[in-house]
């Protein structure tokens, strides 16, 4: 488990709310474990503006390289 991995999915869970999506729930699924874990719904900009732009550096290469 990694802090970063939390980070994408609350990244994406502001991006859903911000798009007019309401109750939005994130999860992470660790497939060897066979662990699911609740990433809690807290606010982007409560966190770290240096975690917000890591975040955010992490997406755009993750979705480059797919």
């Amino acid at each position: 488990e990694r802090e970063d991995n939390y980070e994408q999915v609350r990244y994406y869970m502001e991006l859903l709310r911000k798009i007019g999506y309401k109750n939005v729930s994130g999860y992470l699924w660790y497939v060897y474990k066979n662990e699911i874990k609740e990433v809690w719904k807290t606010a982007l900009h409560s966190l770290n503006s240096d975690i917000i732009n890591k975040t955010k550096k992490e997406y755009l290469r993750y979705d480059t390289i797919s």
